[in-house]
């Protein structure tokens, strides 16, 4: 892991003045915490909303999407939603969200004395990879005519997060 980047542990939250530091703090513990108090400052302004609210916090929105799906399927749905994801510490109306997939090439094995027999795993991913970033700038150009999206500078991020490849060294690797 990369807890030997942390000046204390991650999942042990440390006081340091007014700033709270642990894994989550900011994203998203801090961004609850404010979804609740807002909800308390308005009724101690003696002011009611038109409608139903709901707090929902949910896991793994960084890693599947489980959480909001779950809540989603189970019938928990919204006119408008207000996420206090920490952007920049700005108020947005649009933003980048995530879309995971996973990607697999197929070659053909071979020996590295005839490599024209075969066909690279890793090779045909590169070329997939290439062309997937294609999509990627075709699809950060059509940002100007979203007019929400117009000001995001990078509304689509194509991230590879792995990649795994090869059998042995010294072979055309199938997979």
């Amino acid at each position: 892991g990369s807890s030997h980047r942390w000046t204390s542990p991650p999942f042990e939250p440390v006081r340091d003045g007014d700033w709270l530091y642990g894994r989550g703090a900011g994203d998203m513990k801090a961004g609850l915490v404010a979804s609740i108090f807002a909800l308390d400052a308005i009724a101690a302004a003696g002011l009611s909303l038109r409608g139903e609210v709901q707090v929902q916090s949910v896991v793994e929105e960084e890693i599947t999407g489980n959480g909001a799906a779950t809540a989603f399927a189970l019938g928990f749905t919204a006119d408008a939603i207000v996420s206090p994801e920490p952007t920049d510490e700005q108020l947005v109306r649009a933003n980048a969200g995530v879309i995971k997939f996973r990607l697999e090439t197929k070659g053909r094995p071979a020996h590295p004395r005839e490599p024209e027999s075969g066909q690279s795993a890793i090779d045909l991913m590169i070329r997939l990879i290439g062309h997937l970033r294609g999509l990627e700038q075709k699809w950060i150009a059509e940002r100007q005519d979203k007019p929400l999206f117009r000001d995001i500078a990078n509304p689509v991020a194509l991230t590879m997060g792995t990649i795994s490849g090869g059998d042995w060294i010294a072979s055309i690797p199938s997979d």
